[in-house]
């Protein structure tokens, strides 16, 4: 496994335009690059999605660990939070307009 050092952004992916993501949580994260990406839900972290709240940025550590023999329809990673580094209330910046509700 590895440990991953995530920035978890304020607001949550537009949903809507995804139709098969309706309901499930998808992330604006960044890791080491100044590019926001999106975290689909297909790969949940693991007690992270339980306690995220919109309106705050985190910092948090997340274990991935690689699957030897995946499902077909599943990722090959399981994803579970380590640690919260930090939780600040703010709202994220440079986040596409794209990405947002």
């Amino acid at each position: 496994y590895e440990i991953l050092r995530c920035l978890v952004g304020s607001e949550m992916c537009i949903r809507d335009s995804y139709d098969w993501l309706q309901g499930l949580p998808v992330y604006i994260y960044k890791e080491e690059s100044p590019d926001w990406r999106l975290w689909y839900s297909h790969d949940p972290i693991r007690g992270f999605d339980e306690i995220y709240e919109e309106g705050y940025e985190y910092v948090v550590k997340v274990r991935r660990l690689t699957l030897a023999d995946p499902p077909q329809d599943a990722g090959a990673y399981v994803y579970e939070l380590k640690k919260i580094v930090s939780k600040t209330q703010k709202d994220s910046e440079g986040v596409p307009e794209s990405y947002l509700r």
